[in-house]
């Protein structure tokens, strides 16, 4: 039997390959521990560098500590690079480790097998770990080998007649005792020197047997053989380890001469220490406390309450000082960033940063690379300047686009966004805070931040923009995109029931609406335009929900004009219920657009059927596929989700006469995907290419709506 061995130990009997030792020692679980914690340092010296960086970017150092606050800032120059230099050294030392462990575990793995191989070559003449111990010790190839040779032989029959002994071989002791007795195995401390080599036509191996020098048994020539191999896979796998435990040890010197280099140049190094340089700068410690005005505000209690309307949050944030705001937007940018009452301009200052320090914070850890790569495309297109092209969403292989708008592309304000469930967006093309028209624009179904969102959503909100200016160049506007709310999601699998359900109720929407007046009550208290401002409220499929939803809460949305587009239904059964006059609520429906069609749980079965064999919609495809027929899957939605309706999905469909708002013109919409493409066709300014049913009519009358051109609406 082998030697025995702990649970979760190494071998401990490598002598039966020649060696004292295990050829590749090592714990990959404790080398895994140390790379994580190297890394968790570097991510350390990472978090330091980025305070370091936002603390010289603070205005407040210069307003309030002037000379001095120069100083500081140049002492500390160094420190963000010396930082970065720490985190790539720390990382450099994990990955060290890391390469080192991945060769450590299969070279264990490699020598373990060996030996496996070697013992069962034991096994396969008679032998055991225990009855050949008697030869450990002795670690040069060939004496070891010999012994065991000698070994062997002495367990073999008498040699065939005119073979030779290993008595009669020159240079061998016998392998018998005096007595005689052939079968009796060697002392321990028995010596010989091997045969000489075979020639090749006495069979495989440098220790082959035959040829009249010892015992001819195929067995004992395959097991010298085995051994033999074993040995050498043994010992490739300690030269393997050891060239990585010398490259890991080189590597992770290296690494901490970087980060010895990088602290050693905090401390002095070029331009002395940081006091030396402080003081070289003109910097008086005495300088360094901030005054009781900038102090004050350091604590998040001065804030407005979380109820505070944005009227006081305006009043709040006029009565700072400019040095204040700075220690506000530096130290608070989240709050800043989203917080109605907060100038628009100060927002996307603000907001900006937030979204560079989310890229390069997911650029780091490489945990959402979907995200990651949604909100660089978000920061390219805010930056989006110049002419643009009359088509659809931007895509004008798609739109048969004839040209460019007269108007240029306007500055685009951030006001908001996270990434929190769906994530959420609000955005604008134009200064909400100086235009004179204001519209603010509530997506729906299936809105969430992503690539899409940006490719197909936003655009809606720009084309408003660029098509009220084309019609009315004398004036001012801002399209502001509202994704302030969890607007519901329609997917396949298992997920899909529950989207169904959020689809065709409206949670979402009294969830989103309080938010939205919130948001349009901001407007108002940070505008700073000369003369009235037209606000507009405009809603698109379930957004025209959450529309709706806000106008109807106890005091309304502060708002000119409301208008629907698409709407499944507003959550009231006449225009009057919104708080505004009837006159100033619209709304249009192509004709091939089913949403506004849906006037009962029933019409989702009727109108989602035909999508079925693609399995578009989530319960129903899987329903038609089963062979039930479109009246029984509207039964069963019906049957499921039974919500009152009132000639609409929502109550009244905004475009019957008996809600009595104002219609205006839509096109009837291309018919593609069951009439969806009609549904998504309200702010083309250009008919589809090779879309004979779409116009620009209805972007060209909500154009008109949101400037106050109401006569030109038709």
């Amino acid at each position: 039997m082998r030697p025995a061995e702990k649970d979760g130990a190494r071998p401990n009997d490598w002598w039966i390959v020649g060696l004292d030792a295990d050829p590749a020692p090592g714990d990959g679980t404790a080398t895994a521990v140390l790379a994580g914690s190297l890394r968790s340092t570097g991510d350390d010296a990472y978090q330091a560098r980025q305070g370091v960086t936002a603390l010289l970017q603070d205005k407040a150092l210069v307003s309030w500590l002037g000379k001095s606050g120069e100083a500081f800032k140049g002492a500390c120059a160094p420190f963000p690079d010396q930082l970065a230099s720490m985190f790539n050294s720390f990382n450099d030392a994990a990955a060290a480790l890391d390469k080192y462990r991945s060769i450590l575990i299969t070279t264990q793995a490699d020598a373990d097998t060996a030996l496996a191989s070697a013992r069962e070559a034991l096994e396969s003449v008679g032998l055991t770990s225990d009855s050949a111990h008697g030869l450990a010790g002795i670690s040069d190839d060939t004496a070891y080998l010999h012994r065991v040779l000698v070994l062997l032989q002495s367990t073999q029959p008498a040699p065939s007649p005119g073979t030779v002994s290993a008595e009669q071989t020159p240079g061998t002791t016998p392998s018998a005792s005096a007595s005689g007795s052939a079968s009796s195995p060697p002392s321990p401390s028995a010596s010989a020197t091997l045969p000489s080599t075979p020639q090749a036509s006495q069979g495989p191996g440098p220790w082959a047997i035959g040829g009249g020098v010892g015992p001819s048994t195929p067995e004992v020539q395959r097991a010298f053989e085995q051994i033999h191999q074993a040995r050498g896979a043994v010992v490739h796998a300690r030269n393997t380890w050891s060239d990585a435990q010398r490259n890991a040890v080189n590597n992770i010197r290296n690494a901490a001469d970087t980060a010895v280099l990088a602290l050693g140049w905090a401390a002095g190094g070029p331009g002395g220490t940081f006091a030396q340089r402080f003081a070289a700068l003109g910097g008086n410690p005495a300088d360094l406390v901030l005054p009781a005005e900038a102090a004050s505000d350091l604590d998040e209690s001065g804030l407005p309450a979380a109820d505070a309307s944005a009227v006081d949050v305006m009043a709040w944030w006029s009565s700072l000082s400019p040095a204040q705001r700075a220690v506000w937007e530096s130290e608070h940018p989240e709050q800043i960033g989203s917080l109605d009452g907060i100038p628009a301009d100060v927002r996307d200052q603000v907001n900006r940063k937030l979204l560079d320090a989310k890229i390069a914070q997911l650029e780091q850890s490489g945990s959402d690379p979907a995200m990651l790569d949604t909100l660089k495309h978000l920061r390219d297109s805010l930056n989006v300047s110049g002419p643009v092209l009359r088509s659809n969403n931007h895509q004008p292989f798609k739109s048969g686009a004839t040209g460019l708008f007269d108007t240029p592309m306007p500055p685009l304000y951030l006001l908001h966004f996270d990434t929190s469930g769906n994530g959420h967006l609000i955005m604008a093309a134009g200064d909400p805070d100086t235009a004179q028209n204001v519209v603010t624009y509530v997506p729906g179904l299936g809105t969430k931040l992503g690539k899409h969102m940006i490719d197909n959503d936003i655009p809606h909100t720009e084309n408003l923009y660029l098509q009220a200016m084309d019609n009315h160049p004398g004036t001012t506007v801002s399209s502001v995109f509202w994704l302030g709310y969890d607007a519901p999601q329609m997917v396949d699998g298992a997920d899909g029931i529950t989207h169904i359900i959020d689809v065709s109720q409206n949670a979402n929407a009294e969830a989103g609406a309080p938010k939205l007046a919130a948001f349009l009550n901001g407007l108002h208290a940070t505008s700073t335009a000369s003369g009235p401002v037209h606000y507009t409220a405009l809603g698109h499929s379930y957004g025209s929900l959450v529309v709706g939803t806000a106008a109807a809460l106890p005091g309304g949305i502060p708002v000119g004009d409301i208008v629907f587009a698409g709407s499944p239904g507003v959550g009231v059964n006449h225009a009057s219920a919104l708080n505004i006059p009837a006159g100033h609520v619209w709304a249009g429906a192509a004709g091939n657009d089913p949403v506004p069609k849906l006037q009962t749980l029933y019409d989702m079965g009727v109108y989602a059927a035909p999508l079925a064999p693609t399995n578009d919609i989530p319960v129903v495809g899987p329903l038609m596929n089963a062979g039930l027929d479109a009246n029984a899957v509207g039964e069963y939605i019906h049957n499921q989700f039974s919500v009152d309706t009132h000639g609409g999905w929502f109550s009244q469909n905004p475009v019957a006469s008996e809600f009595g708002g104002k219609v205006f013109t839509v096109a009837p919409g291309d018919t593609g995907s069951l009439g969806m493409d009609a549904h998504g066709e309200y702010f083309d300014p250009v008919p589809r290419a090779g879309g004979s049913l779409s116009s620009g009519a209805s972007l060209d009358n909500m154009a008109n709506i949101i400037t106050g051109d109401y006569g030109s609406v038709y």
